[in-house]
């Protein structure tokens, strides 16, 4: 789960290293999902590497094609770690 204290103004600054667009707090049905799918074994980042930890929270790019994954509070902005998404 998201920090509830998450900065907008901090939100603002960052951006997806994968495609430099902004960034929004994922919904917790994605999220959800998306855990639903790691647990399957279904989900690789963008290294092609299986996603075997289930995700916080995300932080979702302005056209919806990487998730960047939350865990225990950090946000893994490496573009590498990226999870694309095929919506």
């Amino acid at each position: 789960m998201t920090d509830p204290t998450l900065n907008a103004e901090l939100l603002k600054l960052v951006r997806c290293p994968v495609t430099g667009t902004s960034l929004s707090v994922a919904d917790q049905a994605l999220i959800k999902e998306l855990n639903q799918h790691i647990e399957l074994g279904h989900v690789q980042n963008r290294n092609q590497q299986q996603v075997s930890e289930k995700v916080d929270a995300g932080l979702v790019n302005q056209d919806r094609s990487f998730l960047m994954p939350i865990r225990r509070g950090i946000a893994l902005l490496v573009a590498d770690q990226a999870i694309p998404f095929t919506t």
